[in-house]
C-alpha cells in the first residue's frame, strides 16, 4: 500500500464537491493538499473547514483549464513545497442539449475545460511527477464509457479522456509514473453545482434522484485508493460496472438502454429549460420593478 504521509497533492476543481471530499480524505492521510478553484471568496471558505483535519494546506485560486495560470500554479506548488507527488485533474463542467441545438460557445468552453484542461495539466507537471515517480489521476464519468444521449459534448469531452490515459500511460512504459483514469457515476451534486445549457449559459442543475446517487465522500476514497494501489482503469458503482461490461460485451443491449434512457433524458432537459425560463422571467420582473 502506497504512504502518502508528507506527499503533496494538488486537485484541480477542489473548492466543493468531489474535489472538496477528495481533499478532505488525502488530509486524512497524512498528504499535503493543494486546494484549487476559480471562486477566491469560495476557495478561502473551504480551505478554512479544512484546517480541522490536520495537515497543510495551500490555496491557488486560478482557472485550472488555462495554461499558463495552471503553469504559474505549478511553479508556486514547487517553490512552497519543492516538490509534486499527486495530480489530480478533477475541474470539469457539466452540460445537456441535443447535437442539433449545441452552439459553438457551449461546444468550447466544455471541451476547455473537460479536456484541453486535464491535457495541458497532465504535460505541465509531468516533468515534476516524473521525479517523485508519483501519479496523475484523471476523473472521468459514465458517460465516457458510453456516449449519453442529450449530453453528446460532456460524453465526448469524458470519452477523449480515456484516449488520453491511454496514449500517457503507454508514452510512459518502464517509468515509475502512475497513471490513472477513474469513471465516476451520478454522484450527489454540490448545492452550487451547476451545467452549461445549449447556449452556453451556465445555470444551476437539477438535483438527480438520491437512489441513483453515490456520496461525494465515497468517491474520494475511492480515488485515494486508486493512487495508493497504482491502479489504472477503475469504475465506481453498481452501475457503473454494470455498464462497463455492457458495453464491452453486450454492445447491441447497451443501445437498446440507451434509446429507452431518451424518454428520462428529454424529461430533464425540458425541465431544465424551463427551470433557466422561470429564473429569467423572474429576473426580468425584478428589473422592471426597480426601474
Amino acid at each position: 500500500m502506497g504512504k502518502l504521509t508528507g506527499k503533496v497533492v494538488f486537485i484541480t476543481g477542489s473548492s466543493k464537491g468531489i474535489g472538496k471530499a477528495t481533499a478532505i480524505e488525502f488530509l486524512q492521510s497524512g498528504a499535503r493538499v493543494v486546494l484549487n478553484g476559480r471562486d477566491r471568496a469560495v476557495l478561502g471558505k473551504t480551505a478554512e473547514e479544512l484546517k480541522v483535519y490536520g495537515g497543510e494546506i495551500m490555496e491557488i485560486p486560478a482557472d485550472a483549464s488555462d495554461s499558463s495560470a495552471f503553469g504559474r500554479a505549478v511553479d508556486s506548488i514547487i517553490e512552497r513545497f519543492g516538490r509534486l507527488d499527486i495530480l489530480v485533474l478533477n475541474a470539469g463542467l457539466s452540460s445537456y442539449g441535443t447535437v442539433e441545438k449545441t452552439s459553438d460557445k457551449m461546444l468550447h468552453s466544455v471541451m476547455k475545460v473537460n479536456l484541453f484542461g486535464p491535457f495541458t495539466g497532465a504535460r505541465t507537471a509531468l516533468p515534476h511527477i516524473r521525479k517523485t515517480g508519483g501519479s496523475i489521476i484523471f476523473i472521468s464519468s459514465l458517460a465516457g464509457l458510453h456516449g449519453i444521449p442529450y449530453s453528446p459534448v460532456y460524453s465526448m469531452s469524458k470519452m477523449a479522456l480515456t484516449a488520453l490515459a491511454q496514449s500517457l500511460k503507454a508514452e510512459l512504459t518502464g517509468q515509475r509514473i502512475h497513471i490513472g483514469i477513474i469513471y465516476v457515476g451520478f454522484t450527489k451534486n454540490a448545492p452550487v453545482k451547476t451545467a452549461v445549457a445549449p447556449d452556453g449559459s451556465i445555470h444551476p442543475i437539477q438535483e438527480r434522484p438520491g437512489w441513483i446517487q453515490q456520496s461525494p465522500e465515497k468517491v474520494a476514497r475511492k480515488i485515494v485508493r486508486t493512487v495508493r494501489y497504482r491502479r489504472f482503469k477503475v469504475v465506481l458503482s453498481t452501475m457503473g460496472i454494470i455498464m462497463a461490461i455492457l458495453t464491452r460485451y453486450f454492445p447491441r443491449l447497451t443501445r437498446l438502454i440507451m434509446r429507452g434512457m431518451l424518454k428520462s433524458a428529454k424529461k430533464f432537459t425540458a425541465d431544465q429549460d424551463a427551470s433557466i425560463r422561470k429564473a429569467r422571467d423572474k429576473a426580468r420582473a425584478m428589473d422592471h420593478q426597480e426601474n
